[in-house]
């Protein structure tokens, strides 16, 4: 496969003298193989280029905060830079199995190497640069339940881990040696329900502790699950009704200044 990206911004303003044009693009070719090892196992191999352009807030603040001088008082040379996109390359190898007419296994491991990480502060003066590098790496376990004609379970764990290099030396916003915000372990659940025209769909989806630093000080955010619901009835071949409650447990609490599930 080939995908084209193109990424274009500029102030919506006259007025917006700090706003700064940006306009880049990129082709990313995508390799994806597949073998059918016999009848019931099957391996999969995947290379892909991968280009991401700045969100809108990153490339706002890059923009607003282009020609600062100094981060924290002290010089900028590296932030005073147009800010790239992020690019690399992603590989991923799994292997699938049916070990029987009710359950299916799948085991991915994957590895991301990307170079001009954009690194993004989350905070007051919302600085954003391209660092050396940052790399993501892991594997996932899924699984597939089959209960009875009507439904089946969906269980899936991810571990992932990263790290990064580059960042300047005195900005004290972020995690030195690896991705803020990133959690170490990841489990998913989901119950699918089909009879005649209703569908329904139930999923739970846990993530574990996070850390941030600020100030040089490393927080941690506790873990926490998210629950979504979706039903759908067909009421002809032609329409359906559907409804979809996602996050449905929701809460913040204020106390702590940290949002929870």
């Amino acid at each position: 496969g080939l995908r084209y990206d193109k990424f274009k911004g500029s102030k919506d303003a006259p007025q917006s003298t700090a706003m700064r044009d940006y306009d880049t693009d990129s082709l990313s070719p995508k390799l994806n193989l597949s073998v059918r090892n016999d009848g019931k196992t099957t391996t999969f191999l995947s290379v892909n280029r991968v280009w991401r352009a700045p969100s809108m807030a990153e490339y706002y603040w890059w923009s607003q905060n282009y020609s600062n001088a100094t981060i924290g008082g002290n010089p900028n040379p590296t932030y005073n830079k147009q800010l790239k996109p992020e690019k690399g390359t992603s590989y991923e190898l799994a292997a699938a199995h049916e070990f029987s007419s009710a359950y299916k296994s799948k085991l991915t491991v994957f590895y991301e190497d990307l170079a001009d990480y954009i690194n993004f502060r989350h905070t007051w003066p919302f600085l954003a640069y391209n660092i050396d590098s940052a790399k993501i790496w892991g594997w996932e376990w899924e699984n597939e339940y089959k209960l009875d004609k009507n439904s089946k379970m969906l269980v899936n764990y991810t571990n992932q881990h990263t790290k990064k290099s580059g960042v300047l030396s005195y900005d004290r916003i972020g995690l030195a040696g690896e991705l803020d915000y990133s959690p170490r372990h990841k489990v998913g659940i989901a119950y699918l329900y089909d009879k005649n025209d209703w569908n329904l769909r139930y999923s739970v989806n846990y993530f574990s502790s996070q850390q941030e630093a600020l100030s040089g000080t490393v927080k941690k955010i506790g873990g926490y699950a998210v629950h979504n619901l979706g039903i759908t009835r067909a009421l002809t071949e032609q329409s359906e009704v559907a409804l979809y409650v996602d996050n449905l447990f929701a809460h913040r609490d204020f106390r702590s200044g940290y949002g929870k599930e």
